[in-house]
């Protein structure tokens, strides 16, 4: 295993913290696969992370992703907008989007036929195990990180492109300054959550991710694939990856991946702060050991 370089400081400290709890996390995690849709923007179903077994079912597929069509700011949709959104036909989605209503998963306006997500979706996420009983077991260490060291503490799981929020507790002495709610969505390459999640990816499907991502981004592209060297960079020496102004010029983040063995899952604990308040020598010496104690923790948990 690879030692990086604030590992020393990591164990020097680590026994005079308190240790965390993880009773009960699991010890297998799954990810929904499928594309983030964009809000007016047509895109093709984005293809799963490894190559289709000669069992996989398209239709299957294709039902999952109409589920991920739906963004933070929906809440209903017409078959049109599904239809746009997927790149699948309207035909396909009229039948499959009819399936998931008689399944629960949708629900239909009466009067215009128009669609939003069902309760049931939930069950499928947070009601699960995979998503409450690792949130169940970190919860009270982002507290203790919130509260020591003055931050936004969030636990995230990389989806695709965008790393989902889990699990957030705001600094009691900043309660309002919460960026994401539970659920919510940040981009893998404008945010430390993200940036973080994207270097510890294997360049089987880093390379890949990339260059479908790239023509979003334009005669910006150029400037962001030197920041994302620069942050595998700063990964693979320090054990970490920071953003300072990158989703809003007022913030900065410092976030630490988590892969558990046997697993494709990513997951990632994040720290915000106000960029004025972002200091080198604080970041490596005080807040990323103990980000790095709690990161311990849990891949260990998930090991299991």
């Amino acid at each position: 295993m690879t030692h990086h370089p604030l590992q020393s400081i990591w164990n020097s400290r680590a026994s005079d913290l308190p240790q965390p709890l993880w009773a009960g996390v699991v010890t297998r995690t799954h990810t929904m696969e499928g594309p983030s849709p964009s809000p007016t923007a047509k895109r093709r179903v984005a293809a799963p992370r490894q190559a289709p077994s000669d069992d996989f079912v398209g239709a299957l597929g294709h039902g999952i992703a109409l589920l991920n069509c739906w963004t933070d700011s929906d809440v209903w949709l017409t078959n049109s907008d599904l239809a746009t959104r997927s790149g699948l036909t309207r035909s396909t989605v009229s039948r499959l989007s009819s399936v998931l209503v008689d399944l629960g998963y949708l629900s239909r306006e009466c009067q215009r036929g128009r669609l939003r997500l069902a309760a049931a979706t939930l069950e499928l996420g947070f009601g699960s195990p995979f998503a409450s009983e690792p949130v169940a077991g970190v919860h009270s260490e982002l507290a203790r990180l919130a509260k020591d060291l003055d931050v936004y503490a969030s636990l995230g799981i990389r989806r695709v492109d965008k790393i989902q929020v889990l699990d957030n507790v705001p600094s009691p002495l900043h309660p309002h300054a919460v960026a994401l709610d539970v659920g919510g969505l940040l981009p893998i390459f404008r945010s430390a959550s993200g940036l973080a999640a994207f270097s510890a990816l294997p360049d089987s499907e880093a390379l890949p991710l990339m260059e479908r991502v790239r023509s979003h981004y334009g005669g910006r592209w150029n400037a962001l694939q030197r920041q994302l060297s620069t942050t595998k960079l700063e990964y693979s020496s320090k054990g970490y990856c920071s953003f300072v102004a990158g989703l809003s010029r007022d913030v900065a983040a410092v976030a630490v991946p988590i892969v558990p063995a046997g697993s494709e899952d990513i997951f990632v604990l994040g720290c915000g702060m106000a960029a004025t308040d972002f200091h080198r020598e604080r970041v490596e010496q005080v807040i990323v050991p103990q980000m790095l104690r709690v990161a311990s923790g849990l891949a260990e948990a998930l090991d299991r």
